[in-house]
């Protein structure tokens, strides 16, 4: 099995929390971290925007990266959402075998 680390970013806490839910009870995800706040600054239209914002990591394994990605877009409030996929080397085994038990795409 290959597992990804997808990273989110959202403004707003309570937000960040409905990911946290929808996300692991949908069986998309094994669990998601919410960080921060912390302060992001970044191009946009043309000028440097500065907000504070969550960073959600969200633990999956790659046969759920694409129906991931897409409900990430479908619930998030941005415009253009950042979705970056990084890909898990390697890990403790029990802690792989965990994701590996709580995605399961038969769930859905």
């Amino acid at each position: 099995m290959t597992y990804r680390v997808v990273m989110s970013t959202i403004d707003n806490r309570d937000q960040a929390e409905q990911f946290a839910r929808v996300l692991p009870e949908s069986r998309l995800v094994a669990c998601v971290n919410i960080m921060g706040p912390m302060m992001s600054l970044y191009h946009w239209q043309d000028a440097i925007a500065r907000d504070e914002e969550y960073l959600l990591l969200m633990k999956t394994v790659a046969t759920e990266e694409q129906a991931l990605i897409e409900r990430i877009q479908e619930l998030h409030p941005y415009e253009v959402p950042e979705v970056i996929v990084l890909p898990v080397l390697d890990g403790a085994p029990s802690y792989l075998s965990w994701i590996d038990a709580s995605v399961r795409q038969q769930e859905r």
